[in-house]
């Protein structure tokens, strides 16, 4: 687990703790059966361009983000048993839904930083 820092603009931030999917076997994974781990962290997958909900019971919002942090393309709600993309992806975030607009993720401004390693 690590923490990240989203930055909705220059002068405010939200932190929120994620979960890194960077092994071949976690991204696949995805949030199969660890669905209770959504209410306390989101997920980061990445590489990731595409993701699908397959086998989950309730809706996530899916936060894709290009190489430099920015938040290209925000699914609110992807019901189970969707699949979505996003061509210049290079990660996805997997968020309770309702999360991406609680946290201003869905703004223009919307950038994804992560922490300096301590």
């Amino acid at each position: 687990m690590r923490e990240a820092r989203v930055v909705v603009m220059p002068e405010a931030s939200v932190s929120l703790r994620v979960l890194r999917a960077e092994r071949l076997a976690d991204r696949l994974r995805g949030l199969l059966g660890r669905e209770s781990l959504v209410c306390r962290y989101a997920l980061w997958i990445a590489p990731c361009k595409a993701v699908h909900t397959f086998g989950m019971r309730r809706p996530l919002d899916l936060v894709f983000v290009d190489r430099q942090g920015g938040v290209l393309r925000v699914d609110a709600r992807v019901a189970p048993r969707r699949m979505r993309c996003c061509g210049g992806a290079h990660g996805v975030l997997e968020i309770a839904a309702g999360s991406a607009r609680r946290l201003g993720l869905d703004l223009p401004a919307a950038r994804l930083c992560w922490p300096e390693p301590q």
